[in-house]
């Protein structure tokens, strides 16, 4: 959400009348403050900036009809220049390549802004973000002043060294014990600060028809057992190992939330296999966290000043974010187990 900026006009009189200076020029001129978002994934082939122009409520002081004049809100094609670039970690040296952000348009979803495609910035086909480095990005008016400049880390990809689960089973798959059992993974110095956990599953049900005849549907079930977690340990040095353990000590929790999401009256179904299971970990860095922390309870379109923003001579947030995922799926064991009591043979899974 864009957030616009409002000039304390009362409290800077306030502020000349106490001081003994005429240091305060209340008739500047309006300095121009971009606003940068940004959420680098080094898993995704194109990173999107998102620079937008903020604006006052002097003239008209309901923003939400600012809000909606594109030109109150978005840059001209052409109007500003983009560059990302690497930062070394260690000493803060600027590195190359210096690639430049072409704009483009995406759709936009409804809203109190402006309507029709927004504005963004991409990177160019072919460039992959380095997650042993950290990346400035860099906002320009051709002939002028205006420089707005961001600095973030990169999380990097989860590997299968980072999963710590019970041994990968036949074709590379991860045999878990009940999939409700802790999942474990490894974050890196200076990098996780919130994470959920997802599983997505593609479910394969066989129905009798009649005549010996079958029909075959699929149903897509989403589980989502951590949503927006801090992980827990020393994160100040080294590998920590977080965990996922919202199931507690319950190791069927997986299957009773699949008896809120399927059928088990129905006489004509005959058995249900997990076609499909993925583990989905989604990772959001220290930036982006604190900015999430410090707008979570905002909820009105203007603001007298940036809650928290690392946009040098802007506002907004420049963080990273990664969605990892592995295939899964519930051992044989696991599940014969579980259709083997009352309260789940219904749900008739089998391996």
């Amino acid at each position: 959400m864009i957030r616009a900026c409002k000039p304390l006009l009362m409290g800077l009189a306030l502020a000349s009348l106490a001081a003994c200076s005429t240091d305060v020029e209340l008739n500047a001129p309006f300095k121009e403050r971009p606003v940068i978002y940004a959420a680098l994934d080094a898993a995704a082939p194109v990173q999107l900036v998102r620079v937008q122009r903020s604006f006052l409520t002097i003239n008209d002081p309901d923003a939400n009809n600012i809000a909606k004049n594109r030109d109150s809100i978005y840059y001209r094609p052409g109007a500003i220049r983009v560059t990302m670039r690497p930062v070394n970690r260690a000493n803060g040296a600027l590195l190359t390549p210096v690639v430049t952000l072409a704009d483009t348009t995406i759709a936009k979803d409804t809203g109190l802004f402006a309507g029709g495609d927004q504005l963004v910035f991409r990177t160019p086909a072919g460039f992959r973000l380095d997650a042993t480095r950290l990346y400035q990005i860099v906002v320009e008016r051709p002939n002028s002043e205006l420089r707005v400049t961001a600095l973030t880390n990169v999380l990097p990809n989860l590997t299968d060294a980072d999963i710590l689960v019970p041994a990968v089973g036949v074709g590379g798959q991860r045999f878990l014990r009940g999939i409700n059992t802790n999942i474990r993974f490894n974050v890196r110095q200076d990098s996780v600060r919130r994470y959920s956990v997802a599983v997505d599953m593609r479910i394969r049900e066989v129905y009798g028809a009649g005549q010996g005849d079958s029909t075959v549907r699929f149903r897509n079930i989403t589980w989502n057992p951590v949503i927006d977690r801090e992980p827990r340990g020393n994160l100040s040095g080294g590998q920590v190992t977080v965990s996922y353990d919202a199931v507690g000590n319950d190791r069927f929790a997986f299957y009773d939330f699949l008896r809120t999401q399927l059928d088990t009256t129905d006489p004509n179904l005959l058995v249900r296999r997990f076609d499909q299971m993925t583990l989905r970990i989604s990772t959001i860095n220290n930036r982006l966290t604190q900015y999430i922390s410090a707008v979570r309870d905002f909820n009105v379109l203007t603001q007298t000043r940036p809650f928290y923003t690392n946009v040098l001579g802007g506002v907004g947030v420049v963080g990273s974010r990664n969605i990892s995922t592995f295939a899964v799926r519930p051992s044989a064991p696991d599940i014969n187990t579980a259709m083997g009591t009352s309260r789940y043979a219904k749900l008739r899974f089998r391996p």
